[in-house]
């Protein structure tokens, strides 16, 4: 193991920022960045993804999509480089943990997130070795490197520091890694609590439950954490670094930030302080939602899972249509964490609490509220029509399973669509469908189900089934019907990523493009139009893993290729399809809707690769949106961007 000396590896750092132009970053003082908000946010979101008390079996969050809301073994391997991971005494008498210099622990199926928290419980030997930098935990994805976090020790000073990219990287590029927070005074030979937190505006260290620093993002975005040394990387010059000589208990992964408030009731949980109320959090519907579907429809809430098991726990509901409360029209007092209001009306704005009573103390609870729909007349033809194309990703169930699937369905609602041609189903698409109101095909909840059709409308005839399109006939009132297509086009060779790489030429993107589904496609849209017989408009939307010819253009310049030749995009414009996002939004240079990815914002290729394309005078497109991280207010809930036109329904040209 190479050991670096603090002032040299710091010099080394130095000389890397430096020598880079797009970001100029200090590497003094407790904080950096600017404009990091100081103010901790009220609880609403947080989830435990994994948990690990070393006496107990570790146990994660089920992200499959059959098994959204349960639990399974989380996997964790301790690694055999000089030295495994020790046992020792914890700070409750239980097993802990033992860290040396070259042990180090992995946590491997940790659900994907650019918002987490991780706490655990540590104590640092009194004996370090001096004149160098020690590892705590490390974030890396095994040996790529990218935003990840990297919490470490300095001896010499006492202090804890977080950095993003501490090693070097492969992804997205070379840049230097940022130093976070920095002089986190700890003492050694002393258990103590942290919290590292990140959201998309900041990240911060709670230390035995209070305020230790604020800094910029982690901005993480890795299926793993490695606790002890870091991971060993391929990426010179930055160095592999020894594990602090610790002890750790009491490991927990978070999906989202945690609040202060969360992390002082955790902290006095755990130490055996005098215990501290929590309020509910993951109220359902989130925050603001609006055109809930309400009837039959329930309030919902979770405590968070370590107080679960408190006895003698009741729930206060308050539902008012005042924010101060003056006019509760429901209250109730419940055990379970679920209520179904009654006397709701449409178009209304409501403001719910649900207050936690445990054994006489009562922790008040935060302020939601929400929005039910007005009243639609669904026997007229609508003067508009509102089309949503969305791969969900892995049943909406990915980044966070049952929240995250809840965060799909009211991207859709606060959105007002008609329509969904909704890729990656995989076994959501009845629940989702019927907790929405909509018809659906194919008729069928099936894990293996990519592509589906959801309508306010009708359907009337299933037109195609076969892996790629999925085609329904819908009655939009008035004897009117329209012809709408969910798509799913394989990736190939990824055109996407290809074009970031200078090591691929335009016309090898050309072929690759072209490679990729383009004669089924070919195939298909004569069919469709064959079906429409020129009396119904026909729209064709999905997931179609390239992009178009309208965003690389001489003028957008991306990548410095100048104008692409893309078949597939060019095909749908030769055969008289309208790219509807593009019409609304013609200048490529300023409206970009880079559905690829919201999610990996580290991805070396970004682009448009979700379409909603449509043909037929009938309609016309006259507004476009792309969901991306502003898509939700707790995190947007796929990897891809969803994209909603509405169309405005030019009924003389029926």
């Amino acid at each position: 193991m190479i050991k670096w000396k603090y002032s040299a590896l710091v010099a080394l750092i130095a000389w890397a920022i430096t020598g880079c132009d797009d970001e100029t970053v200090s590497v003094s003082g407790e904080q950096h960045g600017q404009n990091i908000p100081n103010h901790i946010k009220p609880d609403s979101n947080v989830t435990l993804a994994v948990a690990w008390d070393v006496d107990t079996e570790p146990y994660g969050v089920k992200i499959a999509p059959d098994n959204v809301g349960q639990i399974k073994t989380a996997t964790l391997v301790e690694h055999d480089y000089d030295t495994l991971v020790g046992r020792t005494m914890s700070f409750n008498g239980s097993e802990a943990l033992y860290f040396d210099y070259d042990s180090m622990l992995s946590i491997e199926d940790i659900q994907l997130s650019e918002q987490r928290a991780v706490s655990f419980w540590f104590k640092l030997d009194k004996e370090q070795e001096s004149g160098q930098i020690l590892s705590i935990m490390d974030g890396s994805k095994n040996t790529r490197r990218g935003r990840e976090p990297f919490l470490m020790y300095d001896p010499d000073s006492g202090t804890l520091e977080l950095w993003r990219k501490y090693h070097g990287s492969t992804e997205p590029n070379d840049a230097p890694p940022v130093n976070l927070i920095d002089d986190v005074p700890v003492e050694r030979g002393k258990w103590h609590h942290i919290v590292v937190t990140s959201s998309l505006e900041y990240s911060q260290i709670f230390l035995n439950g209070e305020l230790a620093g604020t800094g910029e993002p982690i901005l993480v975005n890795s299926p793993a954490l490695h606790f002890g040394r870091s991971y060993p990387g391929e990426v010179n010059p930055y160095p592999d670094v020894q594990s602090a000589k610790m002890a750790m208990d009491n490991i927990r992964v978070y999906q989202n930030e945690m609040s202060g408030r969360y992390v002082k009731a955790l902290f006095s949980r755990e130490s055996g302080e005098e215990a501290v109320g929590v309020p509910a959090i993951n109220p359902t519907p989130s925050i603001g939602v609006k055109n809930i579907r309400f009837k039959n429809f329930e309030l919902s809430w979770q405590l968070p899972p370590e107080f679960m098991s408190d006895e003698g726990r009741t729930f206060k509901v308050f539902v008012s249509d005042s924010e101060d409360f003056k006019n509760v029209i429901s209250e109730h007092s419940t055990t379970d964490s679920f209520f179904k209001p009654e006397l709701l009306e449409p178009g209304k704005t409501y403001y719910w609490r649900v207050d936690v009573v445990t054994n006489g103390e009562i922790a008040i609870g935060d302020v939601w509220r929400f929005t039910t729909e007005a009243e639609i007349d669904e026997t007229q033809t609508p003067d508009q029509i509102r089309v949503m194309a969305y791969n969900i990703w892995w049943a909406g169930a990915a980044p966070g399973g049952a929240r995250s699937q809840e965060y799909v369905y009211e991207q859709m609602v606060e959105n007002g669509v008609d329509i969904v041609l909704m890729q990656e189903s995989y076994g959501y698409q009845q629940a989702l469908a019927d907790k929405l109101g909509f018809h659906l095909w194919p008729k069928t909840d099936a894990e293996g189900q990519n592509i589906t059709v959801l309508s306010r409308f009708p359907i009337l005839d299933e037109l195609i089934n076969d892996g790629r399109f999925v085609g329904v006939r819908l009655d939009i009132g008035e004897g009117r019907e329209i012809d709408v297509y969910s798509t799913w086009l394989h990736y190939g060779d990824d055109t996407v990523n290809s074009a970031a790489d200078p090591e691929i030429t335009n016309e090898e993107l050309t072929e690759i493009d072209f490679a990729a589904d383009y004669s089924v496609l070919e195939a298909a849209l004569p069919e469709f139009e064959a079906s429409a017989q020129s009396t119904r408009p026909i729209i064709v939307g999905g997931d179609h893993n390239t992009i178009s010819h309208l965003d690389y253009t001489d003028a957008s310049n991306r990548y410095g290729r100048g104008q692409l030749s893309l078949p597939k995009s060019e095909l749908f414009q030769n055969e008289g399809y309208i790219d509807s996002y593009r019409e609304v939004y013609p200048d490529e240079t300023k409206d970009l809707c880079f559905t690829w990815s919201p999610f990996h914002t580290s991805n070396p290729g970004q682009g448009r690769i979700d379409f909603i394309h449509y043909k037929g005078d009938q309609i016309t497109a006259v507004e476009a949106k792309c969901l991306l991280n502003d898509g939700h207010q707790e995190f947007h809930p796929s990897d891809h961007g969803a994209v909603i036109t509405t169309f405005s329904v030019n009924k003389a040209n029926w």
